[in-house]
């Protein structure tokens, strides 16, 4: 550089320069940092569910489906329950689960005489351990009468 101007101009070409990798890195860190977090890890799953279905070349009726079960089992995010879980004593463990289910176990008729015996959380904290989550989508058949019962839905929505 000879002349003012051309420090001048260089500088500022080497200041553009800077500003422009830390906008990048900056945007980079923060779709990292997105697509970690619970909604940014639905939000790569649904993409994944919407290129699935593109690949296996589904009908629109049965994609929809999909995605739509999808969004009613994670309900825009998604966690490692079961790692959570397991990180956990047993008795919060236990008490977590029941949370979630507590109210449904209680109107189950068959399980009021455990429950009206005294020990009733410790009955259904064991209860509630042993239940699994399973999403259905309204008119989805969950079960025909001629299969063999290998186990037992209780619906949580009507």
């Amino acid at each position: 550089p000879d002349t003012e101007a051309s420090i001048l101009a260089e500088l500022l070409v080497c200041m553009c320069g800077g500003i422009l990798v830390a906008c990048v890195t900056g945007m980079i860190s923060a779709h990292s940092v997105e697509r970690q977090s619970p909604r940014g890890k639905f939000n790569v799953r649904m993409n994944d569910v919407k290129e699935y279905v593109i690949h296996r070349r589904l009908e629109a009726s049965v994609g929809k489906r999909l995605q739509t079960g999808y969004a009613a089992k994670y309900q825009g995010k998604i966690f490692d329950e079961e790692g959570i879980l397991n990180d956990l004593n047993p008795s919060l463990r236990q008490e977590i689960q029941l949370h979630g289910c507590e109210d449904i176990l209680r109107s189950i008729p068959f399980l009021s005489r455990f429950v009206s015996s005294g020990n009733d959380k410790l009955f259904l904290r064991v209860v509630a351990t042993a239940l699994v989550r399973k999403c259905f989508l309204p008119g989805e058949q969950i079960f025909t009468q001629e299969q063999a019962c290998r186990q037992r839905a209780f619906p949580a929505h009507a």
